[in-house]
């Protein structure tokens, strides 16, 4: 599509009208995600890496829960206090 810029503009405000609030919300974000992706693309790399790294931090933290669970389960059973 090589549209003129003004085209663009014009489909996506054609495209907005009428739509809900919650649907409105997340075309805000998502232009505010592009907007920063293109502004700034060093801080949105890292920004981006930083929660990458949070989401396998706490997937490990769940993954290491869920280990220690089964590693435990039947523990009373198996080593009774005496």
């Amino acid at each position: 599509m090589n549209a003129a810029p003004q085209t663009y503009k014009q489909l996506i405000m054609d495209g907005i009208q009428g739509l809900p609030t919650d649907l409105l919300v997340e075309i805000a974000d998502f232009v505010y995600f592009v907007r920063k992706r293109a502004t700034n693309p060093d801080l949105f790399a890292a920004e981006q890496y930083t929660q990458l790294l949070q989401q396998d931090l706490q997937q490990m933290s769940l993954t290491e829960a869920n280990h220690l669970e089964t590693e435990f389960q039947d523990y009373e059973q198996h080593y009774p206090q005496a």
